[in-house]
């Protein structure tokens, strides 16, 4: 499942509520835009988190390969 759609099952309740609610259509506009702009924002923090992550995976994985041959990354020998 994407962290798009995690964050839209997250928000769909409070955007059907804002739907019951009984505010003008320009209130109700505005508090939807409001709420997509949160959720954006939220997907891109978590998108640059993941991306951290990836990077990092990425260095260890550099690391082991470019290491002394034979060895695993917990510094023991390989069962070849």
């Amino acid at each position: 499942m994407s962290i798009w759609n995690i964050l839209g099952e997250l928000v769909r309740p409070v955007s059907t509520l804002i739907d019951e609610i009984h505010t003008s259509e320009d209130e109700r506009l505005q508090i939807k835009a409001s709420l997509f702009e949160m959720q954006t924002h939220l997907a891109t923090q978590v998108m640059a988190y993941e991306a951290q992550l990836l990077k990092a995976k990425t260095s260890v994985i550099t690391a082991e390969a470019q290491g002394p041959a034979g060895y695993s990354a917990t510094g023991a020998p390989s069962q070849c």
